[in-house]
């Protein structure tokens, strides 16, 4: 692919992107009403599956920028997002080189989503906001209220990641047979 090609491939998928996550499509994760399901993260990563992972961290750091002028909850929520694209690419774009598997790639794309996130949202909750889990409703409360937190927050990433995944992953598959 040339270059002018390969620039408005992403440009297009980063523009795809930022409508997907501005159009007011949203799913709330009922257990944690803050978190929500969104279908923006898609075109990332088909372009991690057709381009590669370079140009899959090109545009999500694209995407941050946007998401940083036109987002919300700035800069935490623009941040986290990259993180959870950024490790959600990251992991499916290797399960695709190392076994050329959908389970494997999904997996390893999850795994990392799961982990990375699972750290930032605790350096974010004990550093950043401290007062957050005061909010946490009690009656769902297991162990520690940041525990609850992050099974919590695991669990919507697992979703999530499958949500952003299986539509890229069925799309470029699409196109490798064309």
């Amino acid at each position: 692919m040339d270059k002018k090609r390969h620039l408005a491939l992403i440009t297009t998928m980063v523009a795809a992107s930022m409508v997907l996550e501005l159009l007011p499509i949203k799913l709330f994760f009922p257990l944690l009403p803050y978190l929500t399901f969104d279908i923006g993260e898609i075109p990332i990563f088909f372009l991690a599956f057709y381009a590669g992972v370079k140009d899959g961290v090109l545009a999500s750091i694209a995407l941050t920028v946007l998401l940083f002028m036109f987002g919300t909850f700035v800069p935490i929520g623009p941040l986290l997002k990259f993180a959870a694209v950024l490790s959600g690419i990251t992991g499916a774009w290797t399960g695709i080189k190392i076994r050329r598997s959908l389970y494997m790639s999904f997996t390893l794309s999850t795994v990392l989503r799961i982990a990375v996130m699972t750290l930032v949202n605790y350096v974010v909750i004990e550093y950043f906001v401290p007062g957050f889990l005061e909010f946490l409703p009690h009656y769902i409360t297991f162990l520690t209220p940041m525990i609850t937190v992050l099974v919590l927050t695991a669990l919507f990433n697992i979703i999530q990641n499958a949500v952003s995944f299986f539509p890229a992953y069925a799309v470029w598959m699409r196109f490798r047979t064309a």
